[in-house]
């Protein structure tokens, strides 16, 4: 039998839940018996499929595929966070090197920060141009790059929006599940032990109002660190459980049980939404900000970041009152807020599923 060869290339393997369900979305829907998939990994996972081959993760692992595979897919997953032209003028060479080859390559559902430079905006015009699929999860990127939405230039939800997660069927409890996000940068001691801070009393707030508390780390390490930080003091009240990366996956999937969350994490809102489980976003980045706008959220939504100027142009610090506002809020709009957010949801998933259709067309 002869295989059509792919190189699925995204931000995998560095122990993020948001990446892992990106990947095991992507699988799901590319594994065939004539289809063999290579993925550059940061880490190895233990994944159990035949007819796949995880590789080292580099540029050079990049560009080498191009000898013996037929496809290209660069993402999903938020690749290009900031403007950085050096790390775009690569992805062109690799773009211009595969089509040299006559390989097919495919952007799909990539992140692209819409704060370009003229210089950026130059180098994705000239990727777009080159690909045989061009699809963005951000916004704004096709209008700023100055194209058109086209048949294979355009916008799509997050990629997963088509999953087929098996969300188990829980009566709302009186439960709220927090996920937070360490942001933490090198020499910024001060700013990651107010952040800590923040989130205790927004625990404590939640326990006062009789709300048992998860709190849920995204990323191994990192994450993990920020929640058994906040937790350490909290957790003789009672009513607190802690979630680390390691066993996150597989509860996530218990989302229904929640009577509403709280998500820092890009991923941690679409899940609130594909399991209609009403939410508070914190947007750290824009595109947070983005998703809870189109999921009917606006009201509901903050801005945090107390260490990353590069998402706004600015940092921007939010207390544990601003927080409870909108907990106070929601509560009192909560069946409305949910009803908003299902139907929203619904357009999200068509618009992801169709992208995944168009891609599986390409490739095939």
């Amino acid at each position: 039998m002869k295989f059509q060869k792919v190189m699925l290339w995204g931000w995998f393997g560095f122990k993020n839940l948001g990446d892992d369900l990106l990947l095991n979305t992507m699988l799901a829907n590319l594994i065939s018996d004539s289809r063999f998939i290579t993925i550059p990994m940061s880490t190895e996972y233990d994944i159990e499929i035949d007819n796949l081959k995880q590789i080292n993760r580099s540029y050079k692992e990049l560009f080498k595929g191009a000898f013996n595979n037929d496809v290209l897919i660069v993402g999903p997953g938020g690749l290009f966070p900031f403007d950085n032209a050096k790390k775009v003028f690569i992805y062109l060479m690799v773009t211009l090197f595969w089509k040299m080859l006559g390989h097919r390559v495919a952007y799909f559902g990539v992140g692209i920060s819409d704060r370009m430079s003229f210089l950026n905006r130059k180098l994705w015009r000239m990727i777009a141009s080159l690909s045989d699929l061009f699809i963005t999860r951000s916004p704004r990127v096709i209008e700023n790059l100055g194209l058109s939405e086209a048949s294979k230039k355009h916008t799509m939800a997050d990629t997963v929006f088509a999953s087929n997660l098996p969300f188990a069927e829980y009566c709302n409890e009186d439960r709220v599940a927090v996920f937070v996000a360490n942001l933490k940068q090198p020499g910024m001691e001060k700013e990651y032990n107010t952040t800590v801070k923040t989130w205790q009393e927004i625990v404590s707030a939640l326990l006062d109002k009789g709300l048992a508390v998860d709190l849920f780390a995204f990323t191994k390490g990192t994450d993990d660190k920020l929640v058994a930080d906040i937790a350490k003091p909290l957790l003789n009240r009672g009513g607190l459980h802690t979630i680390f990366y390691e066993d996150a996956l597989n509860s996530v999937t218990e989302l229904k049980k929640y009577k509403f969350t709280i998500s820092m994490r890009f991923h941690a809102l679409v899940l609130s939404m594909l399991a209609e489980i009403p939410t508070i976003p914190i947007a750290y980045g824009q595109k947070t900000y983005s998703l809870a706008q189109d999921g009917g959220l606006s009201e509901y939504v903050l801005i945090w970041n107390s260490f990353q100027k590069e998402y706004y142009g600015h940092t921007q610090d939010m207390s544990a009152n601003d927080l409870m506002k909108k907990v106070d809020l929601l509560l009192l709009n909560y069946e409305e807020v949910k009803d908003a957010m299902t139907q929203e949801t619904e357009a999200l998933k068509s618009s992801a599923r169709d992208a995944m259709k168009q891609l599986l067309e390409l490739i095939n």
